[in-house]
């Protein structure tokens, strides 16, 4: 609504309460709205693209205006086949990736969404106010002119009258508003609402149906105040009225996403201590008959003297003829009466009966109004159950799923665990071995040197004593043949 009864700033807030999985893959919102001025709150499911088009809608809206009606926000009733295969095509549940991301836009979205609420070019906005939740007015339940009085503001020489209406609003079925504390929690529809009124001019001679020349467009300055629904009701004066016209008055309730059906109601702008004294009818008063009589009678009075039986005569046949033409013009005077009594019986009869069926086609179309209300809520409250258990089941695949990713998870997990222990436990007995291997080697290496320098030091050891030998030996010889030589050198001296 254009201003509202909170004055300036904010009329709405908006707390985001989570969100979860939804049946089209993505993430569904759910929000607490509140209506500031009178501390009404209710909750709004919103998907995440819904968030994502808002900006793209506000846009289009301010380059192309529109003006919603009645059913305007509504939406058309799914099916309940449509739900089910929509259930049957459920998408697979979200990753923890794609979750992250949700967290990240709604945080986002949800700073952008206080900065619109607070923008004051956008309290008319009917884009924003679907996303919000709020929704068109039911009609009034009850339209009737209270009274009518003088209006003070008219001049001498044209009257005014002023007409006062009383407008109720429908009650609400029970259990859509809840008071719980400080907090209430109540139905879009309770929120104040704008009722209009706007006069039209009939004209009573071209049918009770046909508006006048001067009713062709509606009241530049239409009379309105505002209203809270859920059996309340206001007065509201209509001033500036000609007194002696007929008028007829369109009622709707309207707020920033339409406005109602009209509810139409008609009077006459006559005030009754305003009533002038009415002309005197002719068949009231003298017959015209006898005015012509005394018309007739007064030339003869005044006709000179003489003559008189002639004039006795004409006289007499005057008098006669002003008695039977008097006579006449009574007949004729009654007749009209008793034509005029009848056609304003008939009138008024006419008038009852007009006004009775108008009484009982809105009657009628308070109780269809009722019975449609009544019929939408079971169908409402039917789609709610379907949607909730939809989503239920969307909710509980969506867990499953997500249970059995992360109990997957944590299997591949455990085995990735298990397998690189397994292979940390293989590379070290294999380093191990290695290492016991090397020792091996280096001990065996070892073992070999020694062997090779034990081999080398008593391969030594033999030549150097087979050298000795041999040189021992040669010695000997030598010794020996020395010895011999001597033997012999002495022999032969000897000799």
């Amino acid at each position: 609504p254009e201003g509202g009864r909170g004055g300036a700033g904010r009329l709405y807030a908006a707390a985001l309460l989570g969100h979860r999985p939804g049946l089209r893959g993505d993430a569904e919102c759910n929000l607490r709205v509140t209506h500031l001025p009178s501390g009404c709150s209710w909750w709004v499911k919103r998907y995440l693209k819904d968030w994502l088009r808002l900006e793209e809608q506000l846009a289009a809206e301010l380059r192309h205006p529109v003006v919603r009606s009645a059913a305007a926000g509504r939406g058309s009733a799914t099916p309940a086949t449509a739900q089910r295969a929509a259930a049957q095509r459920r998408p697979p549940g979200p990753t923890p990736a794609d979750v992250i991301r949700w967290q990240r836009q709604l945080e986002k979205l949800q700073g952008r969404l206080s900065e619109l609420l607070c923008d004051e070019s956008l309290r008319s906005s009917v884009a924003l106010h679907l996303f919000l939740g709020v929704e068109p007015p039911d009609v009034p339940s009850l339209v009737r002119i209270a009274r009518l009085q003088h209006d003070p503001t008219g001049t001498a020489g044209a009257a005014r009258v002023i007409g006062v209406i009383e407008v109720c609003t429908p009650e609400l079925p029970e259990g859509e508003t809840v008071t719980q504390g400080d907090d209430k929690k109540c139905n879009p529809k309770a929120l104040p609402t704008h009722v209009v009124v706007r006069a039209f001019v009939v004209d009573p001679f071209c049918g009770p149906e046909t508006r006048g020349k001067d009713s062709n467009s509606e009241d530049k300055s239409p009379f309105s105040t505002w209203v809270v629904p859920s059996a309340g009701s206001v007065e509201i004066s209509a001033g500036g009225l000609r007194r002696g016209a007929f008028y007829e008055f369109v009622v709707r309730a309207r707020n920033a996403v339409g406005c109602s059906d009209g509810v139409r109601i008609r009077v006459l702008a006559q005030v009754p201590d305003m009533a002038e004294s009415k002309p005197t009818p002719r068949n009231s008063s003298a017959p015209q008959g006898e005015e012509r009589d005394d018309k007739a009678r007064a030339p003869a009075r005044e006709a000179p003297a003489g003559h008189a039986p002639e004039q006795a005569e004409t006289r007499e046949a005057s008098r006669a003829a002003a008695v039977a033409d008097s006579g006449a013009r009574r007949g004729q005077a009654g007749q009209r009466a008793r034509e005029e009594a009848e056609r304003e019986e008939k009138e008024e009869a006419e008038h009852g009966a007009r006004e009775e069926a108008e009484r009982g086609a809105r009657e009628e179309a308070q109780a269809a109004t009722a019975a449609a209300a009544v019929a939408r809520a079971a169908h409402e409250e039917a789609e709610q159950r379907s949607r909730e258990e939809a989503e239920r089941r969307s909710r509980e695949e969506a867990e499953r799923k997500a249970r059995e990713e992360v109990e997957q998870r944590a299997r591949e997990d455990a085995e990735a665990a298990a397998e690189a222990a397994a292979h940390r436990a293989r590379e070290e007995t294999r380093a191990r071995e290695e290492a016991a291997a090397a020792a091996a080697a280096a001990a065996a290496a070892a073992a070999r040197e020694a062997r090779e320098q034990a081999e080398r030091s008593a391969r030594e050891q033999a030549e150097r004593k087979e050298r000795e030998e041999a040189e021992g030996a040669a010695a000997a010889a030598r010794a020996a043949r020395e010895e011999a030589e001597a033997r012999a050198r002495e022999e032969a001296e000897r000799r």
